[in-house]
Order: structure tokens, then C-alpha cells, then sequence
């Protein structure tokens, strides 16, 4: 009886974040980033009102235009230095499922944080299971 309550009881650990805190913060800096290019691209087309007189169809299809750079750049940007750094760990991680247990996942100095501390657990997670 001692045992169903104490099950009962047991401290229920839950994470806080669905993503980790280091890729929240890489998304915050491309949302800054968004927002300082969409300011940057008001106060060109401001200028250009005001010197060049250019009529407000010119300034519309420019920060269009300006907005669809800037999104696509960071996004590329983003999705490179992301997805580029698992993209070469899934070519590590078929090479040790194919029987190199030997070999360990390795860490660019360019590799944020979050992929670090991945890559970190995988290595232990492969270490014990060496082990065994």
C-alpha cells in the first residue's frame, strides 16, 4: 500500500520550453534583424520621397521589393546555420549506425550552442552504450 502511494507522489519533472532557450534566442535576433531592415527600408524610402520626389507606387513596389530581400537573406542565412550543422551530424550518425562505434560526432567552433550541447549527449548516449 506504502508503494501505491509512493508512486503516487513522485515528483513529476516537466520542461519548460518546447525549444531550447539558445534557439529562442538565434529566432529572437532573426526577428530583430527583420524589424531593423524594415526600419532601415522606411527611413531609404522616406529619403527617397523627400529628395527624388518619388510618388508613393515607386516607394511601395521598393519596400516590397526591399522586404522580400531582407526575408529571404535571413532566412537563408538561418536555415544554413541551422540545418547545416545537423545535416553533416546525420552523415556522422549513418556512419556510426553502420558499425563504427568508435567514432564520435564532431563540433565546428562556428556551431551554435544548442548543437554543441547535442552533440554532447549523443556522445555520451554512444559512450555507454559502447560500455555495455
Amino acid at each position: 500500500m506504502d508503494k501505491s502511494i509512493s508512486a503516487g507522489k513522485e515528483k513529476k519533472i516537466r520542461q519548460r520550453y518546447f525549444v531550447a532557450k539558445e534557439l529562442q534566442i538565434t529566432i529572437a535576433l532573426l526577428v530583430v534583424l527583420a524589424l531593423l531592415g524594415g526600419s532601415f527600408l522606411q527611413s531609404v524610402s522616406a529619403t527617397l520621397n523627400t529628395y527624388f520626389g518619388f510618388t508613393t507606387p515607386v516607394l511601395s513596389i521598393f519596400l516590397i521589393i526591399g522586404y522580400i530581400i531582407i526575408v529571404a537573406f535571413l532566412a537563408i542565412f538561418f536555415a544554413h546555420r541551422l540545418l547545416g550543422p545537423f545535416k553533416r551530424l546525420e552523415y556522422e550518425m549513418k556512419i556510426i549506425t553502420n558499425g563504427e562505434l568508435d567514432k564520435r560526432l564532431t563540433v565546428r567552433t562556428k556551431d551554435d550552442l544548442y548543437v554543441r550541447n547535442f552533440v554532447t549527449y549523443v556522445n555520451e548516449f554512444i559512450e555507454n552504450f559502447e560500455s555495455m
